[in-house]
């Protein structure tokens, strides 16, 4: 079953703010709520089953590209969601600024090191020769 993405919750639909179909909580619909309510008259939403027409989601192998390929051919005025920005989605369409971020660390397996304070900081100049 499809739940949605993490940043979006499940519960009853308030009926004084944009209706989400089953979605009604989360940062997104938050942010989303305002800025749809800020302008006169109110802006309205239309969720869409899967993300992005069946179309575009046969043509890539992501949902979220298959939302982002629907406004670049004018399916859609918008894609909401947690995108990931990347080179092929830039390419097709202009992204508003980030308004959260994600960290990611590469984790190796290695030996251990025991270098001494002065070892360490001697590693940098390793590459060069006293000669030049």
């Amino acid at each position: 079953a499809d739940h949605g993405p993490p940043e979006i919750m499940h519960g009853e639909i308030d009926p004084e703010r944009a209706q989400w179909g089953k979605y009604s909580g989360g940062y997104i619909v938050e942010f989303v709520n305002k800025m749809l309510f800020s302008v006169e008259p109110p802006l309205t939403i239309s969720p869409q089953d899967g993300w992005a027409t069946a179309t575009s989601r046969s043509k890539f192998g992501s949902s979220y590209t298959a939302c982002v390929h629907d406004v670049a051919i004018g399916e859609f005025d918008m894609c909401i969601g947690s995108f990931w920005i990347t080179p092929q989605r830039l390419s097709m369409v202009q992204f508003l600024p980030a308004f959260g971020s994600s960290k990611f660390y590469l984790v190796v397996p290695g030996d251990p090191v025991s270098d001494s304070f002065i070892d360490t900081l001697a590693k940098p100049f390793e590459p060069f020769s006293v000669e030049l």
